[in-house]
């Protein structure tokens, strides 16, 4: 039977090595396909496309983005749910009794460090 001290070292190394690729993972955070020098108003927010997010009182999913600046949002939980809206980037929309500005569509891009999401979005701002 070996003496665990001498095992020390290389647990040690094993150690350092996990801490190390763990810390250069966590400055890939998800840019999502959004251009890391666009800013967004306070209050913004963006709609990953397919997947349900929470706005105010509302829960919203954007779909069918397309590179002509077009996409739907739909509303799936609040008053009048389910509606859908085709809307425009730099348009003002009407979802669901609330007025949102539609600061940004982004069909997203095939070169995204996380490819099991998917990287079209919207970016909403509640109007008011």
């Amino acid at each position: 039977m070996k003496d665990l001290r001498s095992l020390r070292p290389a647990l040690t190394g094993a150690a350092l090595l996990a801490l190390a690729s763990t810390v250069s993972l966590a400055g890939c955070g998800d840019s999502g396909g959004q251009d890391p020098q666009r800013t967004y108003p306070s209050g913004a927010v963006r709609l990953r496309q397919n997947i349900p997010t929470p706005v105010g009182d509302q829960r919203l999913v954007a779909s069918g983005i397309l590179d002509s600046g077009k996409a739907t949002v739909t509303l799936l939980e609040g008053p009048g749910a389910p509606a859908g809206v085709r809307v425009s980037e730099g348009e003002t929309a009407e979802i669901g009794g609330v007025s949102y500005q539609i600061l940004d569509v982004d069909p997203g891009s095939a070169d995204l460090d996380r490819e099991d999401l998917p990287s079209g979005f919207v970016v909403v701002l509640p109007a008011g």
